[in-house]
C-alpha cells in the first residue's frame, strides 16, 4: 500500500468546536427528513431512503476518522489526531447529537484503530479518559440504558387517554433539547420487536384469535413517539453555534450545556467566542435583521468546514487494514503525548 502524505493537519487547523457542530447540523439534517414510521418496514435489504441516507453518512464519518489517524506517518501526529476526535465526540455529547458521537466512536474502535496500541499508548490520560468515559455512555449493554437514560433528559414524557378499549393509557413525548439520536437503537429495537411479534402472531394464530400488528404495538408507539417529538422540535438547532457552547469551561459540570467540561472555546483554535448565552433549545443570537460581522466570519468558518467534511477519501477495508499493519510496525516507545 502506497501511503499519502498526512492530512492529518488539515482537521488539527480547524477550530474543533465549528467541526462538531458542523457534523451536528449534516446530522440533524438528514435525521429531520426522517419520517419515524418508514423504520417499520426496515430490513437489511430494504431501507427507506432517508434512512439509508443516514445510515451512509454515519459509515462515512467513521471511515473518515479511520482513514485521518492512519494516514500520519508519526506516531505523534497521529496521537494529536485520535485526541482532535476525542474532543470533537465530547463536543458532539454536549450537543446532544448521538448520531455523530457513535459515529466518532465506531471509527475510534475499529480494528485497524485499535490495533495502534503505541499509539493509544502515547494519547494523554485526559483524553484517554475522554474516550473511555463517552464509550461508557454508548454502550450496547442492557439494551443502551446508560444512553436511553441520557436521552430521556430531552423529553417530557406525559400519559394520554389511548381511546382504545385494550390499552387505558397512551404515552406522548414532547421534546425539551436540542436531540439527534443514536438511529440505530431504534433500528434495534423495531427489528427485535417485529421479531417479538412475529412469534406472538405464530402461536396465536387460529380462528378467533387476535392478533396486534406492529404499528399497533405500544412498545412500537412509544419508540416511534420518541423519535416524532425529536423530529418535530420546536428548538431545532440554530444556523449559528450558540454563545453558551463557545464558552464551556474547562473544569465544571458533565452535562451537555453551560458550564460542560472539556476544552477551551473556538478562539484557543482560531475561531469566534461568544457570550454566556443560553443552553440548548435556545440559539442565543439577537433577533434581527442581517448578519452581524462575527455571524459572518462563522459562516465562512463553517462553509469551508462543511466542505472539508464531505470531501474526504474513502478507502475499502483492506486498505485501511494494510495501513494499520504498516503504522504499527517496529518497536514501541515509551513517551506519552499531549494529545489534549
Amino acid at each position: 500500500v502506497q501511503l499519502a502524505s498526512s492530512t492529518g493537519p488539515d482537521l488539527l487547523s480547524l477550530p474543533w468546536r465549528l467541526v462538531a457542530f458542523q457534523i451536528c447540523l449534516l446530522d440533524a439534517h438528514l435525521f429531520y427528513r426522517i419520517s419515524p414510521h418508514t423504520l417499520l418496514p426496515h430490513t437489511g435489504g430494504l431501507t427507506d431512503a432517508s434512512i439509508r441516507a443516514s445510515t451512509d453518512f454515519f459509515n462515512y464519518l467513521s471511515r473518515s476518522v479511520e482513514y485521518s489517524i492512519l494516514i500520519v506517518d508519526d506516531q505523534a501526529g497521529r496521537v494529536r489526531v485520535l485526541g482532535r476526535w476525542s474532543k470533537i465526540a465530547k463536543a458532539l455529547r454536549q450537543l446532544r447529537d448521538f448520531q455523530g458521537l457513535a459515529a466518532i466512536l465506531a471509527g475510534l474502535s475499529t480494528p485497524p484503530v485499535r490495533r495502534l496500541t503505541r499509539t493509544w499508548g502515547s494519547l494523554s490520560r485526559r483524553a484517554t479518559s475522554r474516550v473511555e468515559a463517552l464509550r461508557d455512555l454508548m454502550d450496547p449493554q442492557d439494551n443502551y440504558a446508560k444512553y436511553r437514560a441520557v436521552e430521556d433528559e430531552g423529553l417530557r414524557k406525559e400519559e394520554i387517554s389511548s381511546g382504545d378499549p385494550d390499552r387505558d393509557t397512551d404515552v406522548r413525548y414532547t421534546d425539551v433539547l436540542w436531540t439527534v439520536p443514536f438511529l440505530g437503537v431504534y433500528l434495534l429495537d423495531v427489528t427485535y420487536l417485529r421479531a417479538a411479534i412475529g412469534s406472538q402472531k405464530a402461536r396465536n394464530a387460529g380462528p378467533g384469535q387476535n392478533s396486534i400488528t406492529l404499528a399497533q404495538d405500544p412498545r412500537i408507539l412509544e419508540s416511534l413517539g420518541r423519535l416524532v417529538a425529536f423530529r418535530h422540535s420546536s428548538s431545532k438547532y440554530p444556523e449559528f453555534p450558540p454563545p453558551w457552547y463557545f464558552s464551556i469551561r474547562r473544569k465544571g459540570g458533565s452535562g451537555g450545556g453551560p458550564g460542560a467540561s472539556d476544552g477551551s472555546g473556538v478562539n484557543a483554535s482560531g475561531g469566534v467566542s461568544g457570550g454566556s448565552g443560553a443552553g440548548p433549545g435556545s440559539d442565543g443570537w439577537p433577533n434581527g435583521g442581517g448578519r452581524s460581522a462575527q455571524e459572518e466570519q462563522l459562516l465562512i468558518q463553517q462553509r469551508v468546514i462543511t466542505h472539508f467534511l464531505l470531501t474526504r477519501p474513502w478507502v475499502d477495508q483492506t486498505v485501511v487494514d494494510e495501513m494499520s499493519r504498516v503504522r504499527e510496525e517496529g518497536k514501541s516507545g515509551s513517551m506519552r503525548f499531549d494529545s489534549g
